[in-house]
């Protein structure tokens, strides 16, 4: 793997453009992905929705409210065991 787009346009084309010693390869395909699989998971879950197979709930959330004993007891229990 390259470590820049520097070195992997230099091997594969013969080409010797230093500005691209500042695009590091790994982290720069990475971000790409995640921008493209968000796009392409958000045109799918409109396309369904469209086509009847997911319907939107409303659900009343109350934000500020203390939790419950019974969320401690759960989180307790999902943490040290």
């Amino acid at each position: 793997m390259y470590p820049n787009l520097y070195f992997a346009f230099k091997d594969l084309l013969g080409t010797d453009w230093k500005g691209l010693r500042f695009i590091n390869s790994f982290g720069f395909f990475v971000a790409i992905a995640f921008l493209i699989s968000a796009y392409f998971l958000a045109s799918e879950l409109k396309r369904k929705e469209r086509n009847g197979l997911l319907q939107s709930t409303e659900e009343k959330i109350t934000v500020g409210q203390p939790a419950s004993f019974g969320d401690i007891l759960l989180n307790f229990f999902l943490g040290f065991y």
